[in-house]
């Protein structure tokens, strides 16, 4: 499974305590710059690698198709405190920390989980035990990819439709077209209400049934054209 590494920039400054005198440690607002950048692990399957590849290189590392917005909660170990912090990436925020052991767990969703505009972003979640101390200076998170992606060539295809289940009252929803091919990216709870993926080509439609594909989050599937044929001989001559 491909990873992220996420660099969280944290300047602190505590007070701490002696032993000839008890003072009261503090927590400091901090000025906190969030980024992030990508690590490549694994390897990918032959079809479709380098439409994959030439993707994640143009959109994705490049942080074009990432969230904008990240929901993380700090909880200290010891104390059982908690810190929630929500905002936009490369914008600076104050909160408060102190010293010591934390869970953190968040997500870092696109905006407008419940529409079409989802499939156009990765969701990416957070679930790690991480330490501050005095000399803190900067926080490594990692995260992991909370959806997949499906990837369609265009070549005859004019558009490729998400269909929902039976009885839902909302409408199908059109894959992304961008450099010769359909895309869109999905987390399990979203596609749990769909059952198939509507292929319009130029000549014949074709439809995928979602529910024949064990989709697992963080990884790409291609869908590639197969060239259904077979040989005729010539027929031999009857008695």
């Amino acid at each position: 499974m491909k990873k992220i590494l996420f660099t969280i920039v944290v300047t602190l400054v505590f007070i701490g305590c002696s032993k000839e005198s008890t003072i009261e440690q503090l927590s400091k607002e901090v000025e906190v710059s969030l980024d992030f950048s990508f690590t490549e692990s694994g390897s990918m399957t032959r079809a479709g690698s380098t439409v994959y590849a030439d993707f994640y290189n143009k959109y994705i590392k490049t942080k074009q198709l990432t969230p904008k917005t990240f929901n993380l909660t700090f909880k200290n170990k010891e104390t059982g405190a908690t810190a929630t912090i929500r905002g936009s990436w490369n914008k600076k925020h104050s909160f408060k920390l102190l010293t010591g052991d934390y869970e953190v767990i968040g997500t870092s969703y696109p905006y407008g989980i419940h529409s079409a505009a989802c499939i156009d972003s990765l969701y990416l979640k957070f679930n790690e035990k991480i330490t501050i101390m005095n000399d803190t200076e900067s926080v490594n998170l990692t995260a992991i990819y909370d959806s997949f992606m499906t990837i369609f060539d265009k070549n005859d295809k004019s558009k490729i439709e998400l269909v929902k289940s039976p009885g839902s009252s909302n409408p199908n929803i059109a894959f992304k077209d961008i450099d010769n091919i359909f895309y869109a990216f999905f987390n399990e709870d979203f596609l749990g209400h769909s059952s198939k993926i509507y292929v319009f080509r130029n000549n014949t439609n074709s439809i995928i049934e979602l529910d024949d594909i064990p989709f697992e989050k963080g990884k790409y599937y291609y869908f590639n054209d197969i060239d259904n044929s077979f040989n005729i001989p010539p027929m031999e001559e009857g008695n």
